[in-house]
Protein backbone atom coordinates (compact mmCIF):
# COMPACT_ATOMS: atom_id res chain seq x y z
CA UNK A 1 0.00 0.00 0.00
CA UNK A 2 2.86 2.36 0.82
CA UNK A 3 4.33 1.71 -2.64
CA UNK A 4 0.99 2.56 -4.29
CA UNK A 5 0.77 5.81 -2.31
CA UNK A 6 4.29 6.73 -3.34
CA UNK A 7 3.54 6.10 -6.99
CA UNK A 8 0.38 8.21 -6.88
CA UNK A 9 2.19 11.05 -5.13
CA UNK A 10 4.97 10.99 -7.72
CA UNK A 11 2.43 11.14 -10.53
CA UNK A 12 0.81 14.27 -9.08
CA UNK A 13 4.11 15.98 -8.35
CA UNK A 14 5.68 15.28 -11.75
CA UNK A 15 5.56 18.55 -13.75
CA UNK A 16 3.56 18.48 -16.97
CA UNK A 17 5.51 18.70 -20.19
CA UNK A 18 5.63 22.22 -21.64
CA UNK A 19 3.01 22.82 -24.32
CA UNK A 20 4.45 22.83 -27.82
CA UNK A 21 4.11 25.60 -30.35
CA UNK A 22 0.87 25.15 -32.31
CA UNK A 23 1.30 23.76 -35.81
CA UNK A 24 -1.44 23.25 -38.40
CA UNK A 25 -0.88 20.41 -40.88
CA UNK A 26 -3.36 19.29 -43.55
CA UNK A 27 -3.00 16.02 -45.43
CA UNK A 28 -5.39 15.18 -48.23
CA UNK A 29 -5.92 15.00 -51.97
CA UNK A 30 -5.34 17.97 -54.26
CA UNK A 31 -8.13 16.87 -56.61
CA UNK A 32 -11.37 14.92 -56.62
CA UNK A 33 -13.86 13.82 -59.23
CA UNK A 34 -17.20 15.65 -59.62
CA UNK A 35 -19.69 14.35 -57.10
CA UNK A 36 -16.97 12.58 -55.14
CA UNK A 37 -16.10 13.09 -51.49
CA UNK A 38 -12.98 14.65 -50.00
CA UNK A 39 -11.44 13.79 -46.65
CA UNK A 40 -8.80 16.08 -45.13
CA UNK A 41 -6.66 14.87 -42.25
CA UNK A 42 -5.38 17.23 -39.55
CA UNK A 43 -4.04 14.59 -37.13
CA UNK A 44 -0.42 15.71 -37.55
CA UNK A 45 -1.34 19.15 -36.24
CA UNK A 46 -0.27 20.28 -32.78
CA UNK A 47 -2.64 22.27 -30.56
CA UNK A 48 -3.53 22.63 -26.88
CA UNK A 49 -6.14 20.08 -25.71
CA UNK A 50 -8.40 22.94 -24.69
CA UNK A 51 -8.14 24.55 -28.13
CA UNK A 52 -9.75 22.22 -30.72
CA UNK A 53 -8.70 22.53 -34.32
CA UNK A 54 -10.86 24.84 -36.44
CA UNK A 55 -11.61 24.28 -40.12
CA UNK A 56 -12.76 27.01 -42.50
CA UNK A 57 -13.79 26.89 -46.14
CA UNK A 58 -12.43 30.24 -47.26
CA UNK A 59 -13.90 30.73 -50.72
CA UNK A 60 -17.28 28.99 -50.56
CA UNK A 61 -20.34 28.52 -48.35
CA UNK A 62 -20.66 24.82 -49.23
CA UNK A 63 -21.38 22.89 -46.01
CA UNK A 64 -18.76 20.46 -44.69
CA UNK A 65 -18.42 18.22 -41.66
CA UNK A 66 -15.74 17.68 -39.02
CA UNK A 67 -15.33 14.71 -36.74
CA UNK A 68 -13.17 13.41 -33.93
CA UNK A 69 -10.64 10.58 -33.81
CA UNK A 70 -8.81 8.89 -30.92
CA UNK A 71 -10.07 11.43 -28.42
CA UNK A 72 -9.02 14.46 -30.45
CA UNK A 73 -11.70 16.89 -31.54
CA UNK A 74 -12.30 17.93 -35.15
CA UNK A 75 -9.15 16.36 -36.60
CA UNK A 76 -10.90 15.33 -39.82
CA UNK A 77 -12.75 17.49 -42.34
CA UNK A 78 -15.23 15.85 -44.70
CA UNK A 79 -16.51 17.56 -47.85
CA UNK A 80 -19.51 15.71 -49.32
CA UNK A 81 -20.29 15.61 -53.03
CA UNK A 82 -19.44 19.05 -54.40
CA UNK A 83 -19.86 20.77 -57.73
CA UNK A 84 -16.74 21.39 -59.87
CA UNK A 85 -14.48 24.16 -58.67
CA UNK A 86 -11.60 24.97 -56.34
CA UNK A 87 -12.26 24.65 -52.60
CA UNK A 88 -9.73 26.40 -50.37
CA UNK A 89 -9.62 25.13 -46.78
CA UNK A 90 -7.86 26.66 -43.79
CA UNK A 91 -6.98 24.73 -40.65
CA UNK A 92 -6.28 26.78 -37.52
CA UNK A 93 -4.33 25.36 -34.59
CA UNK A 94 -4.06 27.33 -31.35
CA UNK A 95 -1.82 26.86 -28.35
CA UNK A 96 -0.21 28.62 -25.43
CA UNK A 97 3.39 27.51 -24.96
CA UNK A 98 4.63 27.54 -21.37
CA UNK A 99 5.25 31.12 -20.30
CA UNK A 100 3.97 32.53 -23.59
CA UNK A 101 0.85 34.07 -25.08
CA UNK A 102 -1.81 32.28 -27.06
CA UNK A 103 -0.61 31.84 -30.64
CA UNK A 104 -2.11 30.31 -33.75
CA UNK A 105 -0.82 28.62 -36.87
CA UNK A 106 -2.75 28.31 -40.14
CA UNK A 107 -2.41 25.77 -42.94
CA UNK A 108 -4.03 26.19 -46.35
CA UNK A 109 -5.07 23.34 -48.63
CA UNK A 110 -6.82 23.54 -52.00
CA UNK A 111 -8.90 20.80 -53.58
CA UNK A 112 -9.78 20.93 -57.27
CA UNK A 113 -13.12 19.18 -57.80
CA UNK A 114 -13.63 18.21 -61.43
CA UNK A 115 -11.44 19.35 -64.33
CA UNK A 116 -9.10 22.27 -63.72
CA UNK A 117 -10.03 25.54 -65.47
CA UNK A 118 -7.92 26.98 -68.25
CA UNK A 119 -5.20 29.57 -67.64
CA UNK A 120 -6.38 32.44 -65.47
CA UNK A 121 -5.96 36.14 -66.16
CA UNK A 122 -2.56 37.76 -65.94
CA UNK A 123 -1.64 39.51 -62.68
CA UNK A 124 -3.15 43.01 -62.40
CA UNK A 125 -1.21 45.62 -64.35
CA UNK A 126 -0.43 49.19 -63.25
CA UNK A 127 -2.91 51.88 -64.18
CA UNK A 128 -1.76 53.89 -67.18
CA UNK A 129 -2.24 57.25 -65.44
CA UNK A 130 -0.43 58.34 -62.24
CA UNK A 131 -2.27 58.11 -58.94
CA UNK A 132 -2.78 61.64 -57.50
CA UNK A 133 -0.56 62.50 -54.56
CA UNK A 134 -3.64 63.19 -52.43
CA UNK A 135 -4.83 59.59 -52.85
CA UNK A 136 -3.32 57.34 -50.23
CA UNK A 137 -1.67 54.16 -51.42
CA UNK A 138 -1.04 51.01 -49.43
CA UNK A 139 2.00 48.85 -50.19
CA UNK A 140 1.55 45.42 -48.58
CA UNK A 141 4.28 42.81 -48.32
CA UNK A 142 2.94 39.28 -47.90
CA UNK A 143 5.66 36.87 -46.84
CA UNK A 144 6.09 33.38 -45.40
CA UNK A 145 7.39 33.64 -41.85
CA UNK A 146 8.93 30.16 -42.16
CA UNK A 147 10.90 31.11 -45.29
CA UNK A 148 12.17 34.63 -44.84
CA UNK A 149 15.47 35.20 -46.67
CA UNK A 150 17.82 38.02 -45.59
CA UNK A 151 16.79 40.29 -48.47
CA UNK A 152 13.09 40.00 -47.61
CA UNK A 153 13.79 40.57 -43.93
CA UNK A 154 15.82 43.70 -44.70
CA UNK A 155 13.08 45.17 -46.89
CA UNK A 156 10.29 44.28 -44.46
CA UNK A 157 11.92 45.93 -41.44
CA UNK A 158 13.57 48.91 -43.15
CA UNK A 159 12.69 52.14 -41.28
CA UNK A 160 14.10 54.21 -44.16
CA UNK A 161 11.72 52.57 -46.63
CA UNK A 162 8.68 53.14 -44.41
CA UNK A 163 9.68 56.79 -43.93
CA UNK A 164 10.27 57.37 -47.66
CA UNK A 165 6.95 55.77 -48.59
CA UNK A 166 5.17 57.87 -46.00
CA UNK A 167 6.53 60.92 -47.82
CA UNK A 168 4.77 59.61 -50.94
CA UNK A 169 1.48 59.24 -49.00
CA UNK A 170 1.90 55.47 -49.09
CA UNK A 171 1.42 53.20 -46.06
CA UNK A 172 3.87 50.32 -45.71
CA UNK A 173 2.66 47.14 -44.01
CA UNK A 174 3.47 43.42 -43.99
CA UNK A 175 1.64 40.21 -43.07
CA UNK A 176 2.50 36.55 -42.86
CA UNK A 177 0.69 34.61 -45.59
CA UNK A 178 -1.05 32.47 -42.93
CA UNK A 179 -2.39 35.41 -40.91
CA UNK A 180 -6.10 36.05 -40.39
CA UNK A 181 -5.68 39.45 -42.08
CA UNK A 182 -4.51 37.85 -45.33
CA UNK A 183 -7.46 35.47 -45.25
CA UNK A 184 -10.04 38.11 -44.36
CA UNK A 185 -8.84 40.63 -46.95
CA UNK A 186 -8.77 37.98 -49.67
CA UNK A 187 -5.10 38.45 -50.54
CA UNK A 188 -4.50 34.74 -51.17
CA UNK A 189 -5.82 34.64 -54.78
CA UNK A 190 -3.45 37.47 -55.71
CA UNK A 191 -0.53 35.81 -53.92
CA UNK A 192 -1.19 32.51 -55.68
CA UNK A 193 -1.56 34.26 -59.03
CA UNK A 194 1.86 35.87 -58.71
CA UNK A 195 3.48 32.59 -57.67
CA UNK A 196 3.57 32.69 -53.89
CA UNK A 197 5.30 34.84 -51.28
CA UNK A 198 7.08 37.15 -50.93
CA UNK A 199 4.63 39.32 -52.89
CA UNK A 200 4.18 43.09 -52.99
CA UNK A 201 0.57 44.26 -53.42
CA UNK A 202 -0.32 47.88 -54.12
CA UNK A 203 -3.83 49.24 -53.42
CA UNK A 204 -5.66 52.55 -53.34
CA UNK A 205 -6.83 53.40 -49.82
CA UNK A 206 -6.07 49.82 -48.80
CA UNK A 207 -9.27 48.40 -50.30
CA UNK A 208 -10.50 46.96 -53.56
CA UNK A 209 -8.57 45.12 -56.27
CA UNK A 210 -4.82 45.73 -56.43
CA UNK A 211 -3.29 48.30 -58.72
CA UNK A 212 -0.36 45.94 -59.09
CA UNK A 213 0.99 42.72 -57.59
CA UNK A 214 4.46 41.35 -58.18
CA UNK A 215 7.27 39.44 -56.58
CA UNK A 216 8.95 41.55 -53.91
CA UNK A 217 11.83 43.58 -55.38
CA UNK A 218 15.27 42.72 -54.02
CA UNK A 219 15.86 46.04 -52.24
CA UNK A 220 13.98 48.82 -50.53
CA UNK A 221 15.21 51.26 -53.19
CA UNK A 222 13.54 49.15 -55.89
CA UNK A 223 10.28 49.13 -53.91
CA UNK A 224 10.48 52.90 -53.59
CA UNK A 225 11.17 53.30 -57.32
CA UNK A 226 8.10 51.18 -58.12
CA UNK A 227 5.82 53.33 -55.94
CA UNK A 228 7.25 56.49 -57.48
CA UNK A 229 6.19 55.25 -60.92
CA UNK A 230 2.61 55.16 -59.71
CA UNK A 231 2.99 58.75 -58.59
CA UNK A 232 4.25 59.71 -62.02
CA UNK A 233 7.76 60.47 -60.78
Amino acid sequence: MRILHALLLAAFLTPAAPAAEPKAVIEGPASAGPGGVTLLDGRKSTADPGQPLRWKLINSDVPFLTFDKDGRRDVFCFLPAATPGVYRFALIAAGKPEGGDLTVDVAIHEVQVGPAPGPGPSPPQPRPSPVPATTRLYATLIYDVDRVDPATAAVRTSPDLAKSLNGLNCVWRSYDVRSDTVLQRNFLPTVNQVGGPPVLVLQVEGVGPPLAAARLPATGDEVLALIRKFRGQ
